[in-house]
């Protein structure tokens, strides 16, 4: 409401009010002209002037021109009570703040704090810096897009295969991954498995190699399993090498051989011996000590230190009988002991009078053998020419320790029971 002063009228201004010089004219037909001083808000005068700028906003948000270049109104930005950032809300059609070109200052954007609201975004153009203080933090809770080269702590950019790795200060530098404490290099050869180099951080070629994608694996040098090894499908386990060893761990280890969880055969060690548990069926040929597989109708017999194979027509109850004899010349003192296949045993004289020893073997060794001694004519007479035929390890031949024979042409058939040797047939001149 105006408040106007004039004749006779007198009123004393307020606080805001302005002095408005007023002149107005009566309508016909007096046409008495009113010359007045208003006191009155300066907006409700200045607002009837073309060039005047009008309008009204919100509290606490930045205003703005609308539409009609001559009022202005609320922007989206605003600053909240209390808060030192000014927050941009809606532009365009999305929620965004665009920072670039468009703004020029002579220093940097003081601000702490820049937001787009969900669904918007924030582009910054040109030169951008943010904080200025180690100190600082940047929080990035969504997808980060590089498009343009990327510069590390130092202002250098990497080159080929370099990773960003966090330095001593917690700085991020280009690094070569072979330079990193920890890392895994190397390189190798098409089909080959890889393993670790002396260097325990370098791969390289080991000695196992597959020749093509569900090929057979070959292994180059020994293989240790620590598990179990599962065969499929019907596989085998095969071996292409001469030499194949299946070793323990310990003395006393077994080798267990097992078809559908049945076992069916144990090598069971014993010292230095190894013990068949179970039934052995040999389908193939069997080779004895020699490397000999045999002939028809030929059984394995032991030779002490190992088997052979002999005609079982030259073998009696375990002990070889050939009548191929086994030749040997006594003399005066010499001695022995015979351990010869040979079941006839011819025996000459070179010398003066004395006594020659011929040791038997172990009776227990050669259960029920049988083995025939003779002399030659090459005996003088006198009797003072004898051989001695001693039992060893304790044993005796006709209870007592040693049987002698002095004469040409004379001999004797000793027997072992198992336990000793018996004088079975003696021939003498």
């Amino acid at each position: 409401m105006a408040i106007i002063y004039s004749y006779p009228e007198k009123t004393t201004p307020a606080g805001s009010d302005f002095l408005v010089i007023t002149d107005s004219e009566q309508p016909a037909p007096n046409k008495n002209r009113t010359k007045s001083l208003t006191i009155d808000n300066l907006a409700s005068y200045i607002s009837t002037s073309a060039s005047i700028i009008t309008g009204s906003g919100t509290l606490n948000t930045i205003a703005m021109f609308t539409p009609s270049g001559q009022a202005i109104g609320d922007s989206p930005m605003f600053k909240l009570p209390g808060a030192d950032w000014v927050q941009v809300g809606v532009v365009g059609s999305g929620q965004e703040t665009i920072l670039g070109p468009g703004f020029v200052s002579t220093t940097a954007l003081g601000v702490t704090n820049v937001q787009a609201a969900d669904g918007g975004s924030v582009t910054l153009q040109g030169n951008v810096e943010i904080g200025n203080a180690s100190t600082d933090t940047c929080i990035i809770d969504s997808t980060v897009t590089f498009y343009g080269p990327v510069k590390d702590r130092n202002n250098a950019l990497g080159t080929t295969s370099q990773i960003l790795v966090s330095n001593a200060s917690s700085q991020l530098e280009w690094t070569d991954i072979a330079d990193i404490s920890g890392s895994v290099t190397g390189s190798g050869t098409l089909n080959t498995i890889a393993m670790f180099t002396p260097t325990g951080s370098k791969i390289g070629d080991s000695r196992i190699t597959q020749a093509a994608l569900g090929a057979s694996i070959n292994v180059n040098t020994n293989l240790t399993v620590s598990n179990d090894v599962t065969l499929s499908n019907g596989n085998a386990l095969r071996w292409t090498s001469d030499d194949v060893r299946i070793e323990g761990t310990t003395a006393g280890d077994n080798i267990k051989f097992y078809v559908a969880n049945t076992e069916i055969l144990q090598l069971a060690q014993s010292g230095t011996l190894a013990t068949v548990t179970g039934n052995l069926r040999v389908t193939g040929a069997y080779y004895d000590s020699s490397n000999s597989p045999g002939t028809t109708g030929q059984v394995l017999t032991s030779t002490v230190s190992g088997v052979a194979w002999d005609d079982a027509t030259d073998v009696v109850s375990g002990a070889i009988v050939k009548m191929i004899p086994y030749v040997t010349t006594a003399s005066p003192g010499g001695s022995e002991t015979y351990s010869a296949d040979n079941n006839i045993v011819k025996i000459g004289w070179s010398g003066g009078n004395g006594i020659y020893v011929i040791n038997l073997p172990l009776a227990t060794a050669i259960p029920y053998r049988n083995i025939r001694f003779t002399t030659n004519g090459t005996y003088p007479g006198g009797g003072a020419h004898k051989v001695r035929f001693t039992a060893t390890g304790g044993e005796t031949i006709d209870g007592a320790a040693f049987y002698e024979v002095s004469k040409a042409y004379e001999g004797i058939s000793v027997w072992s029971t198992g336990t000793e040797w018996v004088v079975i047939q003696a021939k003498a001149h």
